[in-house]
């Protein structure tokens, strides 16, 4: 018998290990890069950050508005911030710096998302779009983790035959709350 991966052509394997290579070898590193928010006072203003967009393609704009009064973002790599900043100081722009390692923020926020989305779907129930299911079994849950304090009615049905479930909490004598 010969293997499903002796059938696929020597090239076929060596051209995804050389894709797979340069996929991962072009991912792009954005440590030390910093954003800056930076004010435009006056037309002159606006038209050198319009002219350092044009002329600098290193220089990221978020946000660039030939407005006066508007302010803009801009993402600058290490090698060009201290000829960033010296340009902006020179024209008497004001800026402040809104994101100092965006390399470092940007881990710290997909870390946080990963871990916030690697909850189960009831920890969770607030800031997830839960499936009918779903939401019946939490509600089912806190029936049973919580069944003194919990009960679990079903108060019709659904146009598609699913069962409409409320959850009345603190049962008794005390005041219900639905």
């Amino acid at each position: 018998l010969v293997s499903s991966i002796d059938m696929i052509p020597r090239g076929f394997v060596l051209l995804g290990l050389f894709l797979a290579t340069v996929v991962s070898a072009t991912q792009r590193s954005y440590d030390r890069f910093k954003v800056y928010n930076v004010q435009q006072e006056t037309q002159a203003q606006a038209d050198l950050l319009f002219r350092m967009a044009e002329t600098n393609h290193k220089l990221d704009f978020w946000f660039l508005s030939k407005r006066v009064g508007d302010n803009a973002t801009v993402m600058v790599p290490p090698e060009d911030q201290e000829r960033f900043m010296a340009s902006l100081e020179k024209y008497g722009l004001q800026f402040t710096e809104l994101i100092h390692n965006v390399e470092s923020t940007h881990d710290e926020y997909t870390s946080t998302a990963t871990r916030h989305a690697s909850l189960p779907a009831h920890r969770n129930i607030l800031t997830s779009y839960l499936r009918h299911a779903d939401i019946n079994a939490y509600l089912d849950e806190l029936a049973s983790k919580h069944s003194a304090k919990v009960v679990v009615h079903e108060v019709g049905r659904s146009h598609e035959d699913r069962a409409i479930k409320t959850i009345t909490i603190n049962p008794g004598k005390d005041k219900v709350i639905f």
